[in-house]
Formats: structure tokens, C-alpha cells, sequence
């Protein structure tokens, strides 16, 4: 994983597979398709659930989902010491637990970008910077 290499946050997953938005929908896919982006397997079990719940999605196509992103992303594993880096993030920045560990999981993968449609645009933490992609 490099310096070119973004991270994504399920926002972005969920506008690519979902009709309800189809400006935001152009604006997911072309990320996932124009980058080197990397997710987390917070980030897929995250997905999965919304799938289930809001875009009412069977299991199968949950699962055929999962294996087409793991192609198209590389999947970080969390850890214990990703959760642990979490913690102090979510000390220091006071972003949520959940965002904390996306963004620990984005600082290990040495990610510049972590795109996001729900935290603090322009903000660096480390040398990763976080982006409203909408």
C-alpha cells in the first residue's frame, strides 16, 4: 500500500451500490474505479449490515458485493493494534469510535486520502488527509 492509495468509508460503498442518489452514485463508482483504494474489514461488515437494513439486499448479492469490492480494494484487517490506535485517535480527535478506527485503519495502510462523507473535510490527522468526495 503506498502513498497514492485511498481509503473509503462505507458512505462511499453504499452511494455506489444504491439508486436513491445518482449524482453521488457517479461520484462513489468513479472513486472505486479511478483509484487504488483500500477498505477495511470494519468497512465490509459495516456495508453489509446497511445492505441488509436500508438497501434490502439477499444475503447472496451481499456476498457476491463483498467479493467484487475485495477485487477492486485492497482489505485491511483490523487488529488489536488498530483498536488501539482508535482509542487514541478518538482521545485526541474526539471523532467517534467507528471513524477512529476507519481512520487507524486508513494511517496504517499509509493512505493520503481517507474519502468520507461524514467527517471533518480538509482535516489532517498525520499525514492523512480526510475528504468529502460529494
Amino acid at each position: 500500500m503506498n502513498a497514492e492509495s485511498v481509503f473509503l468509508d462505507t458512505n462511499v460503498l453504499i452511494y455506489a451500490y444504491s439508486d436513491d442518489d445518482t449524482i453521488k452514485q457517479y461520484k462513489a463508482r468513479s472513486v472505486l474505479f479511478a483509484h487504488s483504494c483500500i477498505i477495511s474489514t470494519q468497512v465490509l461488515t459495516e456495508f453489509s449490515n446497511i445492505a441488509f437494513k436500508k438497501l434490502h439486499l439477499p444475503a447472496s448479492e451481499i456476498n457476491s458485493t463483498i467479493s467484487v469490492l475485495s477485487g477492486l480494494c485492497s482489505v485491511h484487517v483490523v487488529d488489536k493494534i488498530t483498536i488501539q490506535k482508535a482509542v487514541d485517535i478518538k482521545a485526541r480527535y474526539e471523532y467517534s469510535f467507528y471513524d477512529s478506527l476507519m481512520i487507524a485503519s486508513a494511517i496504517e495502510c499509509k493512505c493520503s486520502f481517507l474519502y468520507s462523507e461524514d467527517m471533518a473535510d480538509g482535516h489532517v490527522i498525520n499525514s492523512l488527509m480526510i475528504r468529502n468526495i460529494f
